[in-house]
């Protein structure tokens, strides 16, 4: 701060007076003093008539410097203590006036003066409770808008928003209680400075850009930022992170300390809340890549025991039917009959092998991908079941990531495994539906339907988990899961997947 500048108390009196002089009590209560003033000046030097003068008691002549008291009160009342005080100071500068014109004989002018200071001084202490109530009232309305704005960044920090989001909205809110210019969270990580967020609100662009590079300063631990008059900041400080909250108050203006310990408390609910935010995304990214080492490795598993079972045990039981076979051929009838048993069990054995291997990989969806082996799904679900069931396509067909169309597979057989164990539907329908930045698959039911869950992560506690890792599948390709359905109107599985 230059010398030149004026102090801050001085630029905080003359910005107070330039507001009064803009409301409109400040002129009412002018109109007050000057009619007062005026019969006061009047009456002193005999403007008026000696004759009617004599005519009139002696207290009557002190009436106007009484009716002053109306003035003071009113100020009193409606700019409080300080207002009573000046108002009673101008009231008394000119009513001294008289005096000094007028009473200047022995010590009327001692009379006049203590006069004019007791019926000023009444107006004055008239105020004090005034401005005692006042105070209270703006400090249980500045409590509850603190107590109002902690607990909206409590619930910001709560709600499924991004970081970024509930912090710029807490920042809004924090100018609006403390009527600032403008306030900027900044948030970087201590292992890497690496910045988690960074959100300013301001009217001005300038002030938003200048709160910005106060944070970063004050990050940065230069000193320059403590020597911002109009700027004042809280360092935060979190087990992972660190960074500083900043505002700018506006001319004339001043943090109470209660302002400063919202600004402290706000700021350090806002740390905290983001670093819970950070944890809780590392939390759910590990448990992903969990989830998807596991889904890898179960695939893969999959694929290698029907590999096994289609190269081992199925080519094994081919050898022993076509033995069977040459057997039957030079037995007897009779044993010919047993062992055409034998070659049936073995064959049925043979399918089951099969249909197992198949279920556990298809060797279709490596091969010729999404649209065949879902032919092959709809084909077998009607064969076993007698379902009338049918496939449609839309759009230009194309291959996927293995990833996609492997949980596009793996959710559609898990919905048709459903409907065939728990729907009793007569017709299922399974749609594809290829579009230039997304797949979507539905598979769609008229079977007796159920009550959806609001969350199907609730499905657990009653052992239910096919729906439940149809959404995990979903989420790890990146996709959607929606479950629609009601009792006896069927039921509808749509996953959306961006491509």
């Amino acid at each position: 701060m230059t010398a030149s500048a004026p102090p801050r108390a001085a630029r905080r009196s003359l910005s107070g007076l330039a507001r009064r002089i803009r409301e409109p009590p400040f002129w009412r209560i002018q109109a007050m003093i000057l009619p007062i003033t005026a019969a006061h000046v009047l009456l002193e030097s005999h403007f008026i008539s000696i004759g009617v003068l004599d005519l009139l008691p002696a207290p009557f002549q002190h009436v106007p410097v009484v009716l002053y008291v109306v003035p003071v009160t009113y100020a009193g009342l409606v700019f409080g203590f300080e207002g009573g005080v000046l108002t009673g100071l101008w009231c008394a500068l000119l009513a001294s006036v008289n005096t000094v014109l007028w009473h200047q004989h022995g010590f009327e002018w001692l009379t006049e003066l203590v006069f004019i200071l007791v019926v000023v001084g009444i107006g004055v202490v008239m105020s004090v409770p005034v401005e005692r109530e006042r105070r209270q009232r703006r400090w249980a309305e500045e409590s509850n808008r603190q107590l109002r704005m902690l607990n909206d960044v409590v619930q910001a920090t709560l709600r499924p928003w991004g970081m970024e989001q509930s912090a710029r909205s807490a920042v809004r809110r924090l100018v609006e209680v403390l009527n600032v210019r403008g306030a900027c969270l900044g948030l970087w990580r201590r292992d890497s400075a690496e910045s988690v967020v960074s959100v300013s609100h301001a009217e001005d662009h300038a002030v938003a850009a200048e709160l910005e590079a106060a944070v970063g300063r004050v990050n940065r631990g230069d000193a320059s930022a403590e020597h911002h008059a109009d700027l004042r900041h809280v360092p935060l400080a979190t087990p992972g992170l660190q960074g500083a909250l900043c505002v700018i108050i506006g001319p004339g203006q001043e943090l109470t300390k209660g302002q400063h310990d919202l600004l402290q408390a706000v700021g350090s609910q806002l740390a905290v809340g983001v670093e819970n935010t950070l944890l809780h995304e590392q939390e759910r990214e590990l448990l992903e890549s969990y989830v998807r080492l596991v889904t890898q490795a179960q695939e893969e598993e999959r694929k290698h025991i029907a590999r096994e079972l289609h190269d081992g045990a199925a080519q094994q039981l081919a050898v022993l039917c076509r033995g069977l076979d040459e057997v039957a051929e030079t037995t007897e009838p009779k044993r010919g009959r047993e062992l055409a048993r034998l070659r049936h069990l073995a064959t049925s054995t043979l399918a089951e092998i099969r249909q197992f291997s198949r279920d556990l990989r298809p060797t279709l969806l490596d091969d010729l991908g999404l649209v065949p082996a879902l032919e092959w799904l709809v084909t077998d679900i009607a064969d076993r079941t007698g379902t009338q069931a049918d496939l449609i396509v839309r759009g230009p067909v194309r291959r996927l990531l293995p990833e996609v169309e492997l949980a596009l597979y793996r959710i559609t057989q898990e919905a048709l495994r459903n409907v065939d164990r728990h729907a009793a539907a007569s017709r299922v329908s399974v749609s594809v539906s290829f579009e230039a930045d997304r797949i979507l698959v539905s598979v769609l039911d008229d079977g007796d339907g159920f009550q959806v869950p609001a969350n199907l992560g609730s499905l657990v506690s009653s052992g239910k988990l096919g729906l439940l890792g149809m959404q995990e599948r979903a989420q790890l390709a990146g996709g959607v899961l929606t479950v629609e359905s009601e009792p006896e109107r069927g039921t509808t599985v749509t996953v959306d997947i961006p491509t």
